[in-house]
């Protein structure tokens, strides 16, 4: 049961490599115009914060980031415990 565990545990890193790159690839322009904005705007205001606040609220904003991206990756692999939790008690 051990190596069908690793072999899908693979395959979820696939899948979710997969999505990514599939979200990447259907962005649209309009997306990244705006979002290419809404950046320029930050910026300019982060230009005027003292070189600390700038600082503090970079890290926040890049700490923010990484909690999102670590929270959906979590929720996914905990979506695909429970399918082959679902599939042993189905065995059994």
């Amino acid at each position: 049961m051990a190596d069908a565990k690793d072999l899908l545990i693979q395959a979820m890193e696939a899948r979710v490599r997969q999505v990514r790159k599939e979200w990447n690839e259907q962005r649209e322009q309009a997306y990244d115009q705006e979002l290419e904005k809404k950046t320029e705007r930050m910026n300019q205001i982060r230009k005027k914060l003292p070189a600390e606040d700038s600082a503090w609220l970079d890290q926040l904003w890049l700490d923010r980031l990484d909690l999102l991206e670590g929270e959906r990756e979590r929720l996914y692999r905990a979506g695909m415990l429970d399918a082959l939790r679902i599939l042993d008690a189905l065995k059994h």
